[in-house]
């Protein structure tokens, strides 16, 4: 028969089970604005569905004021999430998803996604810009092309205050690659 103090134990014992259960991405994710915490769970949970372990978002995290109005923006580079057991869980051939979250007088909100090559944060001029290596039409070409000999290039992401969104800086001020 069980008594109070045996419920209790194992009472206990699941809590203790259950708190190594919790998505790293709920634990890694404080500090966040809620709907990136959303973001990174969602992306957790993916990677628990194939069996992987979600590791530290840190890396793919991208930090800085993107709107000009005084507070951290985030960009979540999916191509450096970690899913570890299922390495290629979040890229591919045709790049990664980045999502970026801006501030605003409603809280935060998503203001760019799509999928890219890379995401660099530079912060060398007076205000951080978020860079993007992409391809094709993104940089310009209207050519068919194979991957092979496809054109890419790096274009920053501007905002653009009259559609509360980031945009592609016109194409005159992208970095071809080689």
């Amino acid at each position: 028969m069980l008594n109070f103090k045996s419920v209790m134990s194992v009472a206990v014992a699941c809590a203790v089970v259950l708190s190594f259960a919790v998505p790293a991405s709920a634990q890694g994710a404080k500090g966040y604005p809620k709907p990136v915490q959303d973001h990174l769970k969602s992306l957790s949970l993916m990677c628990a569905e194939v069996g992987g372990r979600f590791l530290d978002p840190a890396s793919a995290m991208r930090v800085a004021d993107f709107n000009g109005d005084g507070r951290a923006d985030y960009g979540v580079y999916q191509g450096e999430l970690i899913c570890d057991g299922a390495a290629s869980l979040y890229g591919g051939n045709a790049g990664s998803p980045l999502t970026v979250f801006v501030s605003g007088p409603a809280g935060y909100k998503e203001a760019w996604g799509g999928y890219v090559y890379a995401a660099n944060l530079d912060k060398s001029a007076a205000s951080a810009k978020l860079w993007v290596d992409v391809a094709g039409a993104n940089c310009g070409s209207t050519a068919k092309r194979s991957f092979a000999t496809e054109v890419f290039c790096s274009r920053g992401l501007m905002w653009v205050p009259a559609k509360a969104k980031l945009d592609f800086e016109p194409l005159a001020k992208m970095r071809k690659m080689q």
